[in-house]
């Protein structure tokens, strides 16, 4: 049985990573591997997938400026601010488009944008997508990038893959 999207993506075999504290759920590709962070208070949660793991082998953090080739990052952000003000003073700036979808029935704002990254005395110039909506309290920011020389639809392709699997449902509570 093949289990192909729009975006001509077989997830037959994609795995389900569900986060039931704030909510959420997301399919990823089956040989990607995930890592999740607590951070602080603003951003008190976050979850990478990626296809290289061993970028974070130094103490669970990315050395700066330096990310695995296929990479999609899930960040909460605690805020009263409604997604429009939100996007207005965080949001990406350089973007080369940005449009209105919809997030598990959720409304979203989508932006393509490049970006130089330096590394010390590299520069390589980097194409990311990002993904804000707003479920209760919290931004959700959705993230990919890629190296401007690499394969972008690809990229592209996979990024709106995972975000149509996003699901939101019930946070788990302590009474």
């Amino acid at each position: 049985r093949q289990n192909t999207n729009n975006n001509g993506i077989n997830t037959v075999n994609w795995q389900i990573y569900t986060n039931s504290e704030y909510g959420f759920e997301i399919k990823y590709p089956e040989n990607w591997q995930y890592l999740q962070r607590s951070s602080h208070d603003n951003t008190p949660f976050s979850v990478e997938f990626m296809d290289d793991p061993s970028y974070y082998e130094y103490g669970g953090a990315a050395l700066p400026g330096m990310y695995p080739e296929k990479f999609f990052s899930a960040v909460l952000y605690k805020t009263t601010k409604t997604l429009d003000d939100y996007f207005e003073e965080f949001g990406s700036k350089n973007f080369e488009y940005k449009k209105e979808t919809l997030i598990s029935g959720k409304r979203a704002i989508i932006t393509k944008g490049a970006f130089k990254n330096v590394s010390g005395k590299i520069t390589k110039e980097k194409v990311d997508m990002n993904a804000y909506t707003k479920k209760g309290d919290y931004i959700y920011i959705f993230t990919s990038m890629q190296d401007k020389e690499s394969d972008i639809q690809e990229m592209i392709k996979t990024f709106n893959t995972i975000l149509t699997s996003v699901k939101f449902t019930n946070p788990w509570k302590v009474y």
